[in-house]
């Protein structure tokens, strides 16, 4: 998938992107480096979860909508 969506986001870019694995952890501490321990875990968790329960896309929307 995430070459897929890297695909379809240089479309509309005028540069490439790459889209690569990480853990909610590594991007926290990248992204934002300065955040309290206990935000940092619960931000974590709720990624984890979001991780593992909404990894798969479905076309329901659509369908839904025609």
């Amino acid at each position: 998938m995430g070459d897929e969506l890297a695909s379809a986001v240089s479309a509309l870019r005028p540069q490439r992107i790459h889209v690569a694995p990480c853990t909610a952890s590594a991007l926290l501490a990248r992204r934002m480096p300065g955040l309290p321990a206990p935000a940092a875990s619960s931000l974590e968790g709720f990624l984890d979860v979001l991780g593992a329960e909404c990894s798969e896309v479905t076309d329901t929307v659509e369908v839904l909508c025609g």
